[in-house]
């Protein structure tokens, strides 16, 4: 998620906490009467708001965009603890999942690393080549 995405979803909720009915429910969304929204309720609000953009048939889930938020949440650099608190998980166990791996994020871990390999190798070029370092030394062992 980048950081406009994310100004824009602090947005919309934003909005919708005036409108929301007033509970005592730490719940973000509640029902007209301040209850918890149960997962069929959510389910149906769902797939009606899928249907009204054409994207019905999808494969879309609350489930599904759970989990994308917080796969977003923590390739955006949040803290583990703070996903685990967002998501409302007693375990962090449970919030770990969400660190797996895929290629996108391996590829970029590797592309920070070469550039900081990158960096360094150009840092001791310049110093060798200005007299300021011995150079590699072979060290044995006794």
């Amino acid at each position: 998620m980048g950081a406009g995405q994310a100004d824009q979803a602090v947005a919309v909720i934003q909005q919708y906490l005036p409108r929301r009915k007033k509970t005592d429910s730490h719940r973000l969304f509640v029902s007209q009467f301040g209850k918890p929204l149960c997962g069929r309720a959510i389910s149906r609000m769902l797939a009606r708001t899928l249907g009204k953009a054409g994207l019905s048939g999808r494969g879309i889930t609350p489930h599904k965009l759970r989990h994308t938020f917080a796969t977003h949440l923590i390739r955006s650099g949040a803290d583990i603890r703070t996903v685990q608190e967002l998501l409302g998980h007693a375990d962090i166990g449970t919030t770990a999942r969400y660190l797996h791996s895929d290629v996108r994020t391996k590829l970029a871990a590797v592309e920070r690393l070469e550039g900081m390999l990158g960096a360094a190798s150009d840092s001791h070029d310049r110093d060798e080549h200005q007299g300021d370092s011995p150079g590699p030394r072979n060290i044995t062992a006794p």
